[in-house]
C-alpha cells in the first residue's frame, strides 16, 4: 500500500521543481526583455541628444561664419575708404604757377598740397596743342630718376632758352614747355590727372580769359586758397576764378608757392 503511494507522490514533487525552474527562466526573460528596452530608450536619448547637439555645432559654425563673412566685408569697406581718404591726401600735387612770356620764357611750377612726399619720376605733363583733344607728343615725365618733392615744397620745370632768373629755380629743363597761351596742360601722377590747365578739347583762339587775367603774355599764380586741382579737363577754363595775373615776364613768386 505504502509503495502504491509513493510513486505518485515522487511525480507531483518533481513536477512542482520543474514548474519552479521553468517560472524563474521566464521571469529572467522578462528581466532581459525589460533590460533591453530600457537600454534602447536610453541609448535614443542619448542619440537624440547627440544630433541635437551636432545640429546646433552646425547652427553655430554657420552662424560663426555669416558673422565672420560680415566682419569682414565691414573691415574692408573701413580700409578702403580709410585708403582712399589717405590718397586723397597724400597724393595732391597741382600746377601752382604758370609764365607764359616772351620768346623762351615759359615756365610752371608745381606745388605738393599733400601730406606725403611724391616721386616725380612717376609724374608727367601733357600738353593738347591749339584746342587738341589727345596730347601731343605723348607724356613728358618730370624726372628720369626717382626725385622726392616734400609736402609744401615746388618742382619747377622750364624752357632751356628761359631767362638766367627762371633757369636759377628750374628742376628740369624740357623742350615741351614752348606752349602757347591756346594750349591745355594735364598734370599726371601714378597715372591719375592731379590737375588740368585749360580746357582739353576746345580752342579758345588765342588764349583762355578776359583782359587783364588771360593765359597769353602774362604770368599766374594760383590763389592760396586752391589746394585741389581740376580734375575735370573738359570743364569751362577762366583762369581768374582761381589765379592771380601778373604782366608779362613777372618772375618774382617763382620757386615758392605759399598756400
Amino acid at each position: 500500500m505504502k509503495n502504491i503511494w509513493r510513486a505518485p507522490l515522487m511525480l507531483a514533487l518533481v513536477s512542482l521543481l520543474l514548474f519552479g525552474a521553468w517560472s524563474c527562466v521566464g521571469d529572467g526573460d522578462d528581466d532581459d526583455s525589460d533590460d533591453d528596452a530600457d537600454d534602447d530608450i536610453v541609448n535614443d536619448d542619448i542619440d537624440d541628444d547627440a544630433d541635437d547637439n551636432m545640429d546646433d555645432d552646425a547652427d553655430d559654425d554657420v552662424d560663426d561664419d555669416i558673422d565672420d563673412d560680415v566682419d569682414d566685408d565691414i573691415d574692408d569697406d573701413t580700409d578702403d575708404d580709410v585708403d582712399d581718404d589717405m590718397d586723397d591726401d597724400m597724393d595732391n600735387i597741382i600746377f601752382s604757377e604758370y609764365i607764359e612770356g616772351s620768346s623762351n620764357n615759359k615756365a610752371l611750377e608745381l606745388y605738393n598740397a599733400g601730406s606725403a612726399s611724391v616721386d616725380m619720376s612717376m609724374c608727367a605733363v601733357q600738353l593738347y596743342l591749339d584746342g587738341a583733344d589727345t596730347p601731343t607728343g605723348g607724356a613728358q615725365f618730370l624726372a628720369s630718376v626717382p626725385t622726392p618733392l616734400a609736402p609744401g615744397n615746388v618742382y619747377v620745370v622750364c624752357n632751356p632758352g628761359a631767362d638766367a632768373d627762371i633757369i636759377d629755380v628750374c628742376d628740369l629743363q624740357k623742350n615741351l614747355f614752348g606752349f602757347d597761351g591756346d594750349d591745355a596742360l594735364e598734370l599726371i601722377c601714378y597715372t591719375t590727372t592731379m590737375d588740368v590747365f585749360g580746357q582739353i578739347g576746345q580752342d579758345p583762339g588765342d588764349y583762355w580769359g578776359i583782359e587783364p587775367c588771360t593765359t597769353q603774355n602774362q604770368t599766374l599764380v594760383r590763389k592760396n586758397t586752391i589746394t585741389q586741382g581740376d580734375l575735370n579737363g573738359a570743364d569751362a577754363f577762366d583762369p581768374a576764378v582761381e589765379w592771380d595775373c601778373y604782366d608779362e615776364d613777372t618772375f618774382t613768386f617763382l620757386g615758392e608757392h605759399t598756400p
